[in-house]
């Protein structure tokens, strides 16, 4: 039988650690360390004087996970209106994180005990559809969110001996095997260079991701750090083995502001494509 929308209170409701849109660092951080990096980063003070203007609209409801994790229900879907309700309801978990200029009245916080939530069983059920409104959708992450769910969905594929990967993602999250591709590969060489090499990506990975990827999206770039140009999932592995880990960290460096530089050497992703052709020029 269908599961219908149901009424949860707040109080039984938890941030999803997991989510793909927090950065790799907050991955399996406490509640208040996510909450507080949403407070931050995430612009919820216009949420917060709809929520008491409005009430919680309930033709948007949250997804949660039916089991319980450590009593409580977790958040898949709607982290960023969660959140904004733990701040409006001084839960515990948002300490001394306020609204400025936004007071909840009684009437108002009671308006908002309870939200509409949609519970399913497993994590696997609300895949396809986190991809297809994040990914392709109108309501997309940032380039390096949408990166590590395309590696985690990737690697689920590969794990179910799924053919042509890359393609059926790109399907599934209403892109193509290129527009999967793509991040994938971009992702994947980070990792793969601080795992490997012991190089230093937070910044680049954190901060420079757009303009990374685009460097990824370059075969001059791709030809000088070596990586080349993999095809099927299936070629990746002998592609990150191939990588020449001294000018991986030179580009990666180009990218960053070490040395006390004010401004990254690679500034801005229109000048990829001549920074490419300098690389590969002996005379530059």
């Amino acid at each position: 039988m269908p599961v219908a929308i149901t009424p949860y209170h707040v109080t039984d409701l938890m941030l999803d650690a997991q989510n793909p849109r927090l950065p790799e660092s907050l991955q399996g951080k406490s509640q208040s360390e996510i909450l507080k990096y949403l407070y931050e980063n995430a612009t919820l003070e216009e949420l917060a004087q709809s929520f008491l203007d409005n009430g919680f609209f309930a033709h948007e409801p949250l997804i949660v996970l039916r089991p319980p994790v450590n009593g409580r229900h977790v958040v898949l879907e709607g982290n960023r209106r969660f959140a904004t309700l733990l701040i409006l309801r001084n839960a515990p978990e948002a300490e001394d994180l306020r609204f400025d200029g936004i007071e909840a009245t009684p009437n108002q916080l009671a308006n908002v005990d309870e939200v509409p939530c949609f519970p399913i069983e497993t994590r696997d059920e609300v895949h396809r559809y986190l991809g297809f409104r994040h990914i392709g959708g109108i309501k997309a992450w940032e380039p390096e969110a949408k990166a590590r769910y395309l590696l985690s969905e990737i690697d689920r594929a590969v794990q179910d001996q799924i053919p042509e990967v890359f393609r059926e993602v790109g399907r599934r999250v209403g892109s193509n095997a290129q527009g999967v591709r793509n991040p994938y590969l971009a992702i994947k060489i980070l990792q793969f260079a601080r795992a490997e090499f012991g190089i230093d990506v937070n910044y680049v990975q954190r901060e420079r991701f757009g303009v990374w990827l685009r460097c990824m999206n370059s075969k001059d770039i791709r030809h000088y750090i070596g990586f080349g140009d993999p095809k099927t999932h299936s070629e990746v592995p002998d592609a990150l083995r191939r990588i020449d880990s001294p000018r991986l960290s030179e580009v990666l460096s180009d990218l960053s502001l070490q040395g006390g530089r004010k401004r990254a050497l690679l500034g801005d992703s229109r000048e990829v494509t001549d920074y490419g052709r300098i690389l590969l020029d002996p005379r530059a």
